[in-house]
């Protein structure tokens, strides 16, 4: 009879694993869990050796996760659209000072007032995605009863 180790056969594709970023090390600071977190090979090897827990717990401890994974999807879909309105508006805002020297060639941005508009308009952009991104923080944070003076080292989107 031949046996044969795990750990013997080589491994010819590397693992990817998911990232686990500071807002997941947040959530499991106060004993959440994240899609990432729980896909971790420590997580997934410990819970091969629990036992069997019956139907009805198992039940209603997968309807808490459930909610748990659709605020994490709700908080992450709201990031990505302030993301994409941010973008939409750098672009719009990139092209019409680009059109405008081809147009104008002559025109230096000091005192004009086209070249104001543009970079007034991308301000105020930037500005919105700010206050949507701490209006999306406090919700984050108001689910997961974390206090409003934790902060994250740095921005969130």
């Amino acid at each position: 009879m031949i046996t044969v180790s795990v750990d013997n056969v080589p491994n010819s594709a590397p693992l990817e694993h998911p990232e686990v970023n500071q807002v997941d090390h947040l959530i499991r600071g106060y004993e959440g869990a994240t899609i990432v977190l729980e896909t971790m090979r420590s997580r997934l090897q410990a819970a091969k050796g629990q036992k069997a827990e019956p139907p009805h717990e198992r039940l209603k401890r997968l309807e808490e996760e459930l909610g748990w994974h659709q605020q994490e999807n709700d908080f992450y879909g709201i990031c990505y659209d302030i993301y994409q309105r941010l973008y939409l508006k750098v672009i719009e805002v990139s092209q019409d000072i680009i059109l405008q020297s081809f147009f104008e060639p002559k025109t230096t941005p000091n005192g004009d007032p086209f070249l104001y508009d543009a970079l007034c308009r991308l301000n105020a952009a930037i500005k919105e995605s700010q206050i949507d991104e701490n209006q999306a923080e406090v919700a984050w944070k108001g689910y997961w009863s974390i206090p409003k003076t934790v902060n994250p080292s740095s921005s969130w989107i």
